[in-house]
């Protein structure tokens, strides 16, 4: 009788390794560049986009990040696919990466990751549906639904 406990308990705990295993191999084959990044699909183009979020920050002030950090709104360079976006939290202190991309008629808000501080060349940066538990990356994605996705529809 002991033996069969300790052969199903043996299997119980191979399947679980083998499961655990496979979701680790699929994590790594995500594909793209921000594969874990949580994406609002707009129904109005890139441009109208970037001009709602200037507008917004522009009544919003304290969602702009220090200038002392350096991280300015844009594209990178002429071939870049992404025009990035930048946000802060003043009382959180911390800053929200996210970017915009169209495809001429609709475009795709990506919420990125969250630099916990504003140090961000220490490794702060924490990847949303990726570096945060359930239950802080539904606080973190609801919070940024309700103070800025929200208010830039």
């Amino acid at each position: 009788m002991k033996k069969g406990i300790v052969i199903i308990i043996i299997v119980v705990f191979v399947f679980i390794i083998f499961c655990y295993g496979i979701y680790k191999f699929a994590e790594l084959m995500a594909p793209g560049s921000y594969p874990y990044a949580e994406r609002y699909e707009l129904n109005i183009a890139d441009s109208d986009l970037i001009r709602k979020i200037i507008k917004f920050k522009t009544s919003n002030p304290q969602f702009i990040p220090p200038e002392s950090i350096g991280l300015k709104d844009g594209k990178s360079s002429d071939t870049d696919l992404w025009y990035h976006v930048y946000f802060y939290y003043p009382l959180e202190n911390e800053i929200l990466y996210t970017w915009i991309r169209s495809d001429g008629k609709k475009s795709i808000l990506a919420f990125v990751s969250i630099c916990i501080g504003t140090n961000i060349y220490n490794n702060s940066w924490r990847e949303i549906n990726r570096d945060f538990n359930n239950s802080e990356n539904m606080a973190q994605k609801k919070k940024f639904e309700e103070m800025i996705l929200n208010k830039l529809k």
